[in-house]
């Protein structure tokens, strides 16, 4: 179902996240790099952001169980036969193996990318998304099986009451990206301004986390449903909140901020190239993520609620490292 007062939201939660680690960072937040450097390149400067997303998991399980993810089935293994463990292991090494090729993922071409206008992450975005829906159509990996159409409207005001957590989460979040922290961010020095970077990472991560999940961007029903728009009673615009809430803020917002706080200089990927290789990474990429509607960050998430995410995660890790020999 469209769940517009959820997805957008969940959006709110991502534009925060994302606004406070470039503005604070002069960065950008890629959950496939982050996810595979801090394991085998040793950048230990992404723990406190991939903490934050853990703890968002864990919070979410303990506070919050409404926005726990479901995992049906996928009809690749009730229409097909495909072995589960097999299927979980295709879709994590053609993420991987895709998103190195193709320099990013979800996060950081479509939040990250697409906040700052590149012409490459555009690039990518289409591609790895034509893909992902292609595939979707062509196997009929359509998750609705309701007699009601998915995208019919469903406008449950009651959120912000019946959600008071994270509801305060969201004030609370805003509050200190866009009043305490950028204040301390011109006081601290030394030790202090160390222990206050990996703090809005930490942040960063965890409100990255929510947002995944009161978004729906970890539910797999949520996912496949937004990438089923060629099968229209199937199709969830849900997720293109994220558009909405996430993304065009952060357009307005980035435009206006001249050198992060923290740091003092951005780092910031700058290539404009769009070579064959790169489109061809992000088409492996949006195969592999049409497959399960599994990419980086809501795997790393979802490793927290579901035992099998770990084999797509170890299978991501290993096309990831694959992609970097090619």
């Amino acid at each position: 179902m469209f769940s517009i007062i959820e997805a957008s939201v969940g959006a709110l939660f991502i534009q925060l996240a994302s606004t406070n680690y470039y503005w604070q960072l002069g960065s950008t937040i890629g959950f496939s790099s982050a996810i595979y450097n801090t394991i085998f390149e040793k950048a230990t400067k992404n723990i406190p952001l991939l903490t934050g997303v853990l703890c968002s998991s864990l919070f979410i399980k303990e506070y919050a169980p409404s926005f726990l993810p479901d995992f049906p089935t996928s009809n690749l293994i009730t229409n097909f036969g495909i072995d589960k463990l097999v299927l979980f292991s295709i879709a994590g090494a053609l993420v991987g193996l895709g998103t190195k090729i193709g320099a990013g993922c979800t996060s950081g071409h479509m939040i990250g990318g697409l906040s700052r206008l590149r012409v490459r992450s555009m690039a990518a975005v289409a591609t790895f998304s034509a893909a992902a829906i292609g595939l979707n159509k062509l196997l009929d990996l359509g998750l609705h099986s309701a007699v009601e159409p998915n995208y019919t409207l469903v406008l449950s005001w009651g959120f912000f009451k019946e959600n008071k957590l994270i509801t305060g989460l969201l004030i609370a979040g805003f509050i200190q990206v866009y009043g305490l922290l950028p204040y301390l961010s011109q006081k601290a020095k030394g030790f202090y301004k160390c222990l206050l970077g990996n703090y809005i990472r930490f942040l960063s991560g965890f409100l990255f986390g929510i947002g995944l999940h009161v978004s729906g961007m970890v539910n797999v029903t949520k996912t496949i449903g937004f990438l089923s728009i060629l099968d229209w009673k199937k199709f969830d615009p849900s997720l293109a909140m994220i558009i909405v809430f996430a993304v065009i803020p952060n357009v307005i917002i980035w435009r206006n901020i001249k050198k992060p706080l923290l740091t003092g200089n951005f780092d910031l990927a700058m290539s404009t190239e769009i070579p064959p290789r790169f489109l061809i990474g992000n088409v492996l990429f949006g195969l592999g993520w049409g497959i399960l509607g599994i990419c980086p960050g809501p795997g790393l998430a979802n490793s927290i609620h579901f035992r099998d995410v770990n084999i797509w995660l170890i299978s991501f890790l290993t096309g990831h490292g694959i992609g970097g020999l090619l």
